[in-house]
């Protein structure tokens, strides 16, 4: 996947989350401290959001070197943790919440040919308590694929 893809994939999300969830994301810090709490001492929802690469291909046989359509495809995924007892709805409705930023989405246009499109949302039911105890998840998945010339 071409590099250049993750930040505008991060940066509509972030321009379309109207949650107060916190968001952090591969290598680098969400600026609060951890573990997340509220300003009662109590542990809050959060999101780890990340956007992996699973391949690319040539999207038109014509055009020289340097100047072809290229087309990178992957995953989006929110994974969504609440603190144990919160129970598997409020993880599933976050992550929902999440996926329908995306649903059907087409951004970051422009004149040289780049585009995003995203296909419908999953999301999971959810897993059991992390290692620690403390967290349970529920991760949204949705398809995209990136446009380029290269």
């Amino acid at each position: 996947m071409t590099v250049s893809a993750f930040e505008p994939i991060r940066d509509y999300f972030e321009a379309n989350w109207a949650g107060s969830t916190i968001v952090t994301y591969k290598n680098t810090s969400s600026g609060e401290s951890w573990l997340p709490k509220n300003s009662d001492n109590e542990l809050v929802p959060w999101i780890y959001f990340e956007v992996i690469g699973t391949g690319s291909e040539l999207a038109g046989a014509s055009g020289t070197p340097g100047n072809r359509l290229w087309r990178d495809y992957g995953l989006i995924y929110a994974h969504v943790f609440v603190p144990v007892g919160e129970g598997e709805d409020r993880a599933v409705e976050i992550a929902r919440q999440a996926g329908e930023i995306f649903r059907a989405a087409a951004f970051y246009e422009s004149s040289d040919g780049r585009r995003i499109r995203t296909l419908a949302p999953a999301v999971n039911g959810g897993s059991g308590a992390s290692d620690d105890g403390n967290w349970f998840r529920s991760t949204m998945s949705v398809e995209f694929s990136y446009l380029y010339r290269g």
